[in-house]
């Protein structure tokens, strides 16, 4: 790999810095989740309550079953989110 890149599950490329910056879908709050383009409180508060009735994410497309998500969404956000073995329970 490139100085300064690291390649992602799909094979592309991109800037370590980008990639370091990633929201974790497991460990994240609302406010972080917040700071993705397109998620206010209420996505922010459906990714939350949905992560904790499937006791946490396997798959960032998992965001997809949550209801009125949509994929316009979910492309906006994809290389910005992955998912960890960690998982938050928020109560």
């Amino acid at each position: 790999i490139a100085a300064g890149l690291a390649k992602l599950w799909s094979g592309v490329y991109y800037p370590a810095a980008e990639v370091n910056q990633r929201i974790d879908l497991n460990t994240a709050d609302e406010k972080t989740l917040c700071q993705l383009p397109g998620i206010g409180p209420a996505h922010a508060e459906q990714i939350v309550v949905f992560r904790n009735e499937i006791g946490g994410f396997t798959d960032q497309y998992q965001l997809l079953e949550i209801p009125d998500f949509g994929i316009k969404r979910f492309e906006k956000i994809r290389w910005q989110v992955y998912v960890s073995k960690k998982i938050l329970i928020v109560k």
